[in-house]
């Protein structure tokens, strides 16, 4: 017989095995942990792209929206001008008639 119990050959097993679950379930970690840095990083990028984009889309849209005003603006402008001329050919024109009229008046080339 001998003097070692039945359990002391399982130990070094034992031990092998609990050192390469620890360096397994490490190595899990690790690769968990550089996934989850880029994830991470992706959705910070993301983030700031969308920021970024939407600044951008802002600006212009206001920038557009501002043109359009201005240009509204002017052709509003413009229609009040022409009316404005367009009363005042009236005028000139039914005062050269009246003037035509009257006897004596010089007569339009």
């Amino acid at each position: 017989m001998s003097d070692r119990s039945p359990t002391a050959s399982v130990w070094p097993l034992l031990c092998g095995i609990m050192v390469l679950l620890t360096a397994i379930s490490c190595t899990a970690a690790m690769i968990l942990y550089l996934r989850l840095q880029d994830i991470l990083a992706g959705q910070a990028n993301w983030q700031r792209r969308w920021q970024v984009d939407t600044a951008q889309i802002t600006e212009e849209m206001k920038a557009a929206a501002q043109k359009m005003a201005d240009e509204s603006y002017a052709r509003v402008e413009a229609e009040i001008r022409i009316a404005a001329l367009q009363t005042q050919i009236e005028e000139l024109t039914r005062a050269l008639a009246e003037a035509q009229r009257k006897p004596g008046a010089p007569t339009a080339p």
